[in-house]
């Protein structure tokens, strides 16, 4: 992961938060945690996704389109094993909901008029730079906005 992530120089990680309750999931988290240091010159925004267990405070809720939610849907529907098991697939947009439910409270102030649209994925959010890790303000990025900001820390101002 060390060469990857050096290679690479990403400016933004996606991996599963530390309590997500998967083992291969937490086994991602620390894999990630442990390379950054050896491996990331510059800064890097990492968001910590969320999936079988919640995150008590998450920094960024990202706003879903009803269409991207029904391709998530179909993505999802491919992993045969899983869908066996459960269906997850026909799971996924009440847990967007509960999401922007939850991120309204939590990512916003509480107490704060709930969010406009009914589907969000939230994440925790962390800054490695400079060897440590920092936290950012709270972020709700829309849609409607132009583009993902190039750097989410000018998006803030």
């Amino acid at each position: 992961m060390t060469e990857i992530l050096n290679a690479l120089q990403p400016s933004v990680i996606i991996c599963p938060h530390e309590l997500d309750g998967h083992p291969t999931h937490i086994a991602t988290n620390l894999l990630i945690r442990e390379a950054l240091p050896a491996a990331i010159t510059g800064a890097v925004d990492v968001f910590f996704s969320e999936y079988w267990n919640t995150q008590l405070c998450p920094q960024l809720a990202v706003e879903l389109d009803p269409s991207d939610v029904a391709t998530l849907m179909d993505g999802l529907a491919l992993h045969k094993g899983e869908i066996a098991r459960n269906p997850y697939h026909l799971l996924l947009p009440a847990w967007f909901m509960d999401s922007a439910r939850r991120g309204a409270e939590r990512v916003q102030p509480i107490g704060r008029e709930g969010f406009k649209f009914p589907f969000a994925c939230l994440y925790g959010w962390k800054r490695w730079e400079q060897s440590e890790w920092t936290n950012p303000n709270p972020f709700v990025w829309r849609t409607k906005d132009k583009a993902w900001p190039s750097s989410m820390l000018e998006a803030q101002t």
